[in-house]
């Protein structure tokens, strides 16, 4: 016991001296550690923003058909923003993610697991406000990224994608994976 509590001993004269220089600095208060979440910018010349979350679910949510064999989709919650001055009576996405085929990553993209479909939504939009839907994307096991591709206005005009002014929009990386 003794031969302990001399060790000890031998080592505080070498923590004290370490321990002096820190004393002797001016005292500055210390930052706290903060996270910043960075969105992707919205689509700039977009008259209407999106902002796609993954639903509740692992991406293998099961919808039954007719009582009959499960099918795999997918759960998106859509807002739609409308940052123009004519309200928004209708919009066509089109919604690329993958289907449940399984797949290597290869020096060649392999395009067998990919899916897409576009979707034509009938949904008021007034100006410079939202709305929101939610989806069930049959065969879908994620999503990838939402395409804006047609706006119809209450004026029966139409706003419509190019290559020029293309509008595409990631799902945010956050999935509740319960309910």
């Amino acid at each position: 016991m003794k031969r302990a509590g001399a060790l000890s001993f031998l080592f505080l004269p070498l923590l004290i001296p370490s321990a002096a220089p820190l004393s002797a600095q001016s005292p500055e208060p210390q930052k706290a550690a903060s996270s910043v979440l960075v969105l992707p910018p919205a689509c700039a010349g977009c008259p209407v923003s999106i902002r796609a979350q993954h639903g509740t679910g692992d991406g293998r949510n099961l919808l039954l058909k007719n009582g009959q064999m499960p099918e795999i989709a997918q759960q998106l919650h859509l807002t739609f923003r409308n940052a123009g001055s004519s309200p928004v009576v209708g919009i066509e996405i089109t919604v690329h993610g993958t289907n449940g085929k399984g797949s290597m990553v290869q020096a060649q993209a392999n395009l067998a697991n990919q899916i897409k479909r576009t979707l034509n939504l009938t949904l008021e939009v007034t100006p410079n406000d939202e709305a929101q839907l939610d989806l069930s994307l049959r065969n879908f096991t994620s999503v990838n990224q939402v395409d804006l591709d047609t706006i119809s206005y209450a004026d029966g005009s139409a706003w419509k994608s190019s290559a020029a002014q293309a509008c595409h929009f990631v799902p945010e990386a956050l999935m509740l994976t319960g309910k």
